[in-house]
């Protein structure tokens, strides 16, 4: 009986390595690395995929949530600067 290879989602692992979490993406860079595939050991292959696609999952989560955290921050150090130029310039025209 012939059995398909187990997916390896190494496109997905770069990305998540690059853009989202590095060290969940190399989790599962190393799970791929680990090509149970090649020696025919199918039921191997299968948990270090599904394995694989879990730590993808959560990288691609964890990297969605710090963007978002990052650009409250920033929206919110953005709003406390203009604000502060907007008393500052209305002190100023007060004052003359």
């Amino acid at each position: 009986m012939y059995r398909s290879a187990a997916p390896s989602y190494i496109g997905w692992s770069i990305f998540s390595t690059q853009h989202c979490c590095l060290l969940l993406g190399i989790a599962a860079v190393v799970c791929f690395c680990q090509d149970a595939n090649t020696v025919g050991e199918s039921a191997t292959a299968q948990d270090e995929s599904r394995t694989a696609k879990i730590l993808n999952i959560i990288g691609l989560v964890c990297g969605i949530i710090l963007l978002f955290i990052v650009s409250l921050c920033h929206h919110g150090l953005t709003m406390i600067h203009v604000n502060h130029l907007i008393v500052t310039d209305s002190i100023s025209l007060y004052s003359h």
